[in-house]
């Protein structure tokens, strides 16, 4: 999930930092994108910011849910 965050946060600021799309940014969205190239749907930059807000706390909910490790085996 956090890939995929990652992915919608980069599509966002390939075209909000200047007045024009960074490639580069955009190459590196596609590339982080997790799962099929079909299933990739960016829309507008708000909402591509709000799908990344999401699916951070979506990991980190993840994350909490793990067990924990006994005490003293620190990862």
């Amino acid at each position: 999930m956090a890939r995929a965050a990652a992915a919608y946060a980069l599509h966002f600021a390939a075209g909000t930092y200047t007045e024009t799309r960074s490639e580069s940014l955009d190459i590196a969205a596609g590339m982080a994108w997790p799962w099929s190239h079909g299933e990739w749907k960016p829309k507008d930059p708000r909402r591509d910011l709000i799908r990344a807000a999401a699916l951070i706390v979506a990991e980190i909910e993840r994350l909490d849910r793990l067990p924990t490790p006994p005490h003293g085996e620190e990862g």
